[in-house]
């Protein structure tokens, strides 16, 4: 589809003609191939790109999120926790949009808009557990996740 293909300027129809897949493995071949000298001038090089336009990076950046909130929360969902935007939906539906913990809704903001239910994993495993609000999430993690420590927690806190 036209999706796997990156625009380019130079094509009459504004559609570059290799794919994004076969440009980004034929880069890495090109890359691969250099000297460790040429590595580290190219790296170089883009530093200091970045430095003489880092804050028209971040602009484009600050613009790209605000334009593709859905795409910042899938990314984020995906590098940190595994799972797609639509787990994190079904768990949600599955859990009637409340915490798992306390059963109560987020109440934590950023901005004046409501947060979403953080996303509780085991952090040895990786594996994901449940959505919570954020103080059951950091409450949890405060106790170090640790069974033992939260039925003494909730021990102590019944007397």
């Amino acid at each position: 589809s036209l999706n796997d293909f990156t625009k380019s300027s130079r094509a009459k129809d504004g559609v570059s003609t290799i794919c994004k897949t076969c440009r980004s493995i034929r880069r890495r071949e090109v890359y691969n191939s250099c000297s460790e000298e040429d590595k580290l001038k190219r790296k170089k090089k883009k530093q200091l790109e970045y430095v003489n336009n880092s804050d028209h990076a971040k602009t484009r950046q600050t613009v790209w999120r605000a334009e593709n909130p859905e795409r910042v929360v899938e990314n984020n969902l995906r590098l940190n926790y595994g799972i797609s935007l639509a787990v994190y939906n079904f768990m949600l539906e599955v859990q009637n949009g409340v915490c798992a913990v306390c059963l109560g809704l987020e109440t934590r903001t950023r901005n004046g808009v409501i947060l979403r239910l953080a996303v509780h994993h085991n952090h040895t495993t990786g594996k994901v557990v449940a959505l919570c609000c954020g103080s059951c999430n950091s409450g949890m993690g405060m106790l170090k996740d640790d069974p033992e420590l939260l039925r003494r927690a909730a021990d102590l806190n019944a007397q």
